[in-house]
């Protein structure tokens, strides 16, 4: 299997702790993992120290601004959410969508057979374009409804686009001209 791990370790560079992770790769990756607020790097297994440590070197701006911009995060923690607080996302989010839904429906020219709200660990939103059913996160009602709409346009627009395509990006860009700005503010919100 090329996605085992076949070693792991802690490195230290300058100010940097980074979980070092041996795999079958040929190249070397390095991600910040938001949740974790850690680096992580994939390297291959005949990785000598010289080559992270140059690596690194040349990856010290991208370090230094990802972790500057991690403290920018806002966290929604919905473990944390009461029954009580749940219920009220909920009503919200029935409500925004009894405001909004035939609008962009009819915009877009399909209509989903079934919208489900519930908590979500990781994604704001997600769609089944063979049933046409959408599932909203409820941590959505902790945000704005011009953030609330980027979502639901986006999951709707993939009823009728798989994929994240140049017609994907063609429709998003038709009905919400600043859908990237939208982007941008939903990717420093982390779900906890």
């Amino acid at each position: 299997m090329t996605n085992q791990i076949l070693k792991e370790k802690w490195i230290s560079f300058q100010t940097y702790h980074i979980r070092c992770i041996y795999k079958k790769t040929q190249y070397i990756y390095l991600r910040f993992i938001r949740k974790t607020k850690n680096f992580e790097m994939t390297v291959p297994l005949s990785c000598k120290n010289t080559d992270i440590n140059n690596f690194l070197l040349n990856k010290q701006a991208w370090l230094s601004k990802v972790l500057e911009q991690s403290t920018k995060y806002k966290e929604i923690d919905q473990q944390k959410w009461s029954a009580d607080k749940k219920e009220r996302a909920k009503q919200y989010l029935q409500h925004y969508l009894e405001e909004n839904l035939t609008s962009w429906t009819q915009k877009i020219g399909i209509e989903p057979t079934h919208i489900t709200l519930r908590s979500m660990t990781s994604r704001w939103g997600s769609c089944t374009p063979q049933t046409r059913r959408i599932r909203l996160n409820l941590a959505l009602a902790d945000l704005s409804d011009d953030l609330i709409t980027y979502v639901l346009v986006h999951e709707l627009i993939h009823l009728r686009i798989n994929g994240h395509g140049k017609d994907f990006y063609a429709m998003m860009s038709t009905l919400l001209p600043d859908w990237e700005t939208k982007q941008k503010q939903m990717n420093t919100i982390l779900l906890v």
